[in-house]
Parts: structure tokens; C-alpha cells; sequence
């Protein structure tokens, strides 16, 4: 038990002290950093790189490394020793890749130096979501009444719902301001429909039409998409960017269901019918793609940035089944839908605008560029110098 007792009391007195050494190695780093600047200052290169080993190996901190490799690197390239120069500089974009060049105050030999390199993140991952407002193309109106005379499709209504949508997504940089973006999205899309019976005489006589009755129906739709587009970057500010976004999606209907209610005219006293959700995914194209456009904004921010965005999905493909009425005859069949509620399905289109918000995470591995390109941009930031003179 004593001895238990007396290890305890030697193990918290070495912690202070493992501490405390921990805290002065600090502490002498900071110094050595201080003195390292002063060297340059004065001229005295050939001191710099021997006295901020040890401290770059431990000692500093991450702020402290990057100043330290920046303070490197300028030493290399003023003692002509171009491959440290290049090892302290790939050091220093490893833990800064989002570093940003002061013109004011780094030399132009660090900036020349800086542009040689890819700063540029290779590719993002991240999260979006946002609403969506369905928007029904009606191609041709189908009903059990008689639809002689409303061929304009007047009797039968579609009324635009909202929906929600969420997912992943995915992009790399193929060019400079230009991406690649692919993403797995989950999203519900809604419609109302309305159609008004009528009844008519044999002889099809407008003198003789009246209303007997209405059916409502509420459709909702899940769907796993997957979009894949284009995006182009517009610099407005260092931390805004504006961007068009032009491609396409590929999306599978995981459900469809339909509730229906079918009502009789205010003076008939036969009651509304009605019943549980019908599942019309058979009825439906599980398959279904189109064309996507869109305007958006970026906001940067450390290692990411928040996106907000604007999108119109223009699908190419009807989202019910076709020709499922050749022959006078529906396929496939739903009982409830036909004898029940009267209803047959219109051969429509559903595109949808959607609003998303999102946000992603960069990934940087910085590169040396090839020579061909080292040397556009060392030419275009001379002429970019000597055009501001």
C-alpha cells in the first residue's frame, strides 16, 4: 500500500516538471524564430536554415512552421539554391495550402516561385439539401367522362407542391474555374390533380352539360438521382464566387403513391369516397433522365466553402408508363383507380425547380506545375507587373 502511495506522489511530481520542460522548449522556439527573422534582416543567410532544424522537427507550432518555411524558403532563394527552396515551399503549402500572396510585401522571386505551383483544391466532397417546386407539362388528357368538349384539357388541373431533397456530392477541378461534379441524391417530389366530371347528353349537346362531381388527387414521389454537371467559377471578391452550372441527371423511383377522393356535386347527398394511399409505382417509368441548368453562389471559408444555388431539372422522359391506353384499354390495370375513383392517368412530364444549400470541404495536394505552364505564368504575372507601373 506504501509503495502504491509513494509511486503515485513520484508520478505527479514528474508532471509538472514533463510540463514545464515541454512549455520552455516552447518558449525557446519562439526565440529561435525571432532570432531566425532577425538573421535575414541583417543578411546573414548562411545561419537561418542550421538554427530552425530542430524546431521545425518539434517545437513549433503549426502557425509557427509556416512562418518558418516562408522564412526558408526566402533564404534558399536568395543563396540560389532553388531545390530547398522548393522542398521549404512544398513544406509550407502542406500546411497552408490556402496561402495567400501579399504583393505588397513577399519579393517577387517567393511570388514567382509561389505561381510555379498547383494551390488549386484537386477535388471536394459534401453535403447539400433544399426544397423543390414540381412543374407538370401536360403531352395529351385522358378521362372516363367525356372529354369531347373540353379537348383543351380544362376539366383536368394540375396544381404545382413542394418536395425536399438532400444528399452528397462530389467534384474535382478539370481546368481552372471549371468542375467536374457528380452526387447521390434522396427527393420527394408532389402533385395535385384535379378533374371535373360531367354529365352530357347522347347527342354530345353543350346545352345539356353539367358538373356531377370532382377527383382530387395527391401523388408523391420518392426518387434516388444522380446528377452530374458542369460548373464554372466567377470570381466577384476573394471570398465570393458566382458560378453557372450546366449538365444533366439519371434518377430511379423508389415510390409513388396517390391518395385520391372522389366528391359528388353540393345538392347530391351520395358522400365523398375516399380510402388509404394507392401505390401507383407500376404506373409509373422507374426510370427517368433529363437536363439541368443553374445559377449559384460560393462563399469561402477555411478549407471550404458554403454554396447556395438555384437549379431547373428539365426531365426528358414522360413520368408515367406510355401508350398504356392502345386499344382502349389501361395498362396495367388498378381496380380502385378505375371503377372506384374514375381515374386514369394523363400523359404528363414533371420537371422541377430546386433550391439547394450546401457545404464543401476541400482537398489540396499541392504540385509543381509543368515547365510550359511555369513559364505562361511567370510571363503573364511580369506583364501583369509592368502593365500596374
Amino acid at each position: 500500500m506504501l509503495k502504491n502511495i509513494l509511486l503515485a506522489v513520484l508520478l505527479i511530481g514528474l508532471l509538472p516538471e514533463h510540463s514545464y520542460s515541454q512549455s520552455s522548449e516552447n518558449e525557446g522556439c519562439v526565440l529561435v524564430l525571432k532570432e531566425a527573422e532577425k538573421f535575414y534582416d541583417e543578411g546573414k543567410l548562411e545561419k537561418i536554415p542550421s538554427i530552425l532544424d530542430a524546431c521545425v522537427e518539434s517545437g513549433f507550432s503549426r502557425e509557427e512552421k509556416i512562418k518558418a518555411y516562408r522564412l526558408l524558403t526566402l533564404t534558399y532563394l536568395f543563396d540560389d539554391n532553388k531545390v530547398m527552396a522548393e522542398q521549404s515551399i512544398e513544406n509550407m503549402l502542406k500546411l497552408d495550402p490556402e496561402h495567400v500572396i501579399n504583393e505588397a510585401i513577399d519579393p517577387i522571386e517567393f511570388i514567382y516561385l509561389y505561381n510555379e505551383y498547383r494551390t488549386e483544391p484537386i477535388f471536394t466532397y459534401g453535403i447539400n439539401g433544399g426544397v423543390n417546386i414540381s412543374n407538370v407539362r401536360l403531352i395529351e388528357q385522358y378521362s372516363l367522362d367525356n372529354d369531347n368538349l373540353n379537348t383543351d384539357g380544362s376539366n383536368n388541373t394540375y396544381f404545382n407542391k413542394s418536395g425536399f431533397q438532400g444528399g452528397l456530392q462530389g467534384g474535382m477541378m478539370l481546368l481552372k474555374n471549371m468542375h467536374l461534379n457528380v452526387g447521390l441524391t434522396f427527393k420527394t417530389t408532389k402533385i395535385r390533380f384535379t378533374q371535373d366530371y360531367y354529365l352530357n347528353s347522347f347527342d354530345n349537346s353543350a346545352d345539356t352539360l353539367s358538373s356531377f362531381g370532382n377527383l382530387e388527387s395527391i401523388e408523391n414521389h420518392s426518387w434516388l438521382r444522380l446528377p452530374i454537371n458542369f460548373t464554372y467559377d466567377i470570381k466577384i471578391t476573394p471570398k465570393i464566387y458566382t458560378y453557372v452550372r450546366v449538365g444533366g441527371h439519371l434518377g430511379s423511383l423508389v415510390s409513388a403513391k396517390s391518395t385520391l377522393t372522389r366528391t359528388y356535386s353540393t345538392n347530391s347527398s351520395v358522400a365523398p369516397v375516399t380510402g388509404p394511399p394507392e401505390d401507383i409505382r407500376i404506373r409509373r417509368n422507374l426510370l427517368n433522365y433529363g437536363l439541368t441548368g443553374g445559377l449559384g453562389f460560393k462563399y469561402r471559408i477555411p478549407k471550404g466553402n458554403i454554396f447556395l444555388d438555384v437549379r431547373y431539372n428539365y426531365s426528358l422522359r414522360n413520368l408515367n408508363v406510355g401508350d398504356q391506353y392502345k386499344g382502349g384499354t389501361a395498362f396495367p390495370v388498378n381496380q380502385n383507380l378505375l371503377y372506384k375513383y374514375y381515374s386514369v392517368d394523363d400523359n404528363i412530364i414533371m420537371d422541377d425547380l430546386a433550391f439547394t444549400i450546401g457545404y464543401s470541404r476541400f482537398f489540396y495536394k499541392p504540385k509543381k506545375k509543368k515547365k510550359s505552364t511555369d513559364k505562361k505564368s511567370e510571363t503573364s504575372y511580369k506583364l501583369n507587373i509592368e502593365s500596374e507601373k
